[in-house]
């Protein structure tokens, strides 16, 4: 239901424009809606065998009623589809604090190539089990550069399902484009993830203004929250400090930025860099190794890929620190 709820939202309201809740209570709530009417329908029925006195006042019953049973869809549409909105797109401050222990999840695969399912199902219970704060589907351990849009659809679905809400659910959606990024980010979005992570363009070399500019156009076609991710020993281009300074400024739901460039230093400027601003922002470290400095140093923690081996060991790392 939810999944359907963000496709609805997304295809016939992309602006996010708020709507008349009682539009979507009758439809949306069938129950409701078939009792209503056939209460009026039977109503009418009987009426016709009354006198016209009688039917006069049957009349104003429905018409009382009516009054009475719309301002309560009304209502009931308000309570139900803003709480879906909250749920959706309304970035508190509890929901743009990423931090702990993220796992970028392997894609397992049979010898064929294709995806193993059931194993993947596995290994997001064994690592929500182990006590991972968050999963991280088709990130570069997931090998999203060898995977088809379908195959990142499918992977990202069956991790959603699994994990049924127990933890935040990450999608790596960065392309070359910013136009197959956006695109990629809202499936994301319709499929149920709970937030991106966008790594910067590859192969083409890109200035920091061009960043910024694909970043923020990222960002205002996609309401989600977005951590930015910086690995420039593979992608050929480095997100500078003052301009993951300038987009956490910029853009609401920029709510962080993982750094796997292994430059502390790079790291540590991004902390210092976004530690003024007046709402949370996250730095995390993407090398395994640098975790407990960056938690010193005022990170939130990690996406670690070692986590796939040992969940526990990285998540107690993080916890003993926190």
């Amino acid at each position: 239901m939810e999944v359907f709820f963000r496709r609805f939202f997304s295809r016939a309201n992309p602006e996010r424009k708020w709507i008349n809740p009682g539009f979507l209570a009758g439809p949306y709530l069938p129950l409701y809606g078939f009792g209503l009417w056939g209460m009026y329908a039977v109503s009418a029925l009987s009426a016709v065998a009354m006198t016209p006195s009688k039917a006069l006042d049957v009349a104003i019953i429905l018409v009382i009623m009516a009054v009475v049973m719309t301002i309560i869809e009304y209502i009931a549409g308000i309570i139900f589809i803003r709480g879906m909105h909250v749920k959706l797109w309304d970035y508190t401050k509890e929901k743009g604090n990423i931090k702990g222990i993220i796992c970028p999840i392997l894609t397992p695969m049979y010898e064929d190539e294709s995806i193993n399912e059931q194993e993947l199902r596995n290994q997001v219970n064994r690592l929500i089990d182990a006590g991972i704060h968050g999963l991280f589907a088709f990130g570069t351990n997931g090998e999203s550069y060898a995977l088809s849009t379908a195959e990142k659809e499918r992977v990202l679905e069956i991790v959603v399902e699994e994990t049924n809400h127990r933890v935040p659910v990450y999608a790596g959606s960065g392309c070359i484009t910013t136009k197959e990024t956006i695109a990629l980010s809202k499936k994301a979005f319709e499929i149920g993830a709970d937030a991106l992570s966008i790594v910067t363009p590859f192969y083409a070399a890109a200035s920091q203004e061009e960043l910024y500019a694909h970043y923020m156009d990222v960002a205002s076609a996609v309401d989600m929250p977005i951590v930015m991710y910086n690995i420039p020993p593979r992608t050929g281009n480095a997100l500078a400090p003052a301009t993951v300074r300038r987009l956490a400024q910029s853009a609401p739901n920029i709510v962080g930025v993982k750094d796997s460039s292994g430059n502390f230093d790079n790291m540590k400027q991004y902390i210092e860099q976004t530690a003024p601003l007046d709402r949370e922002f996250s730095v995390l470290s993407g090398n395994d190794s640098l975790i407990l400095p960056a938690l010193v140093f005022g990170g939130k923690g990690g996406i670690a890929g070692c986590a796939n081996v040992f969940p526990r060991a990285m998540v107690k790392i993080y916890e003993t620190w926190a």
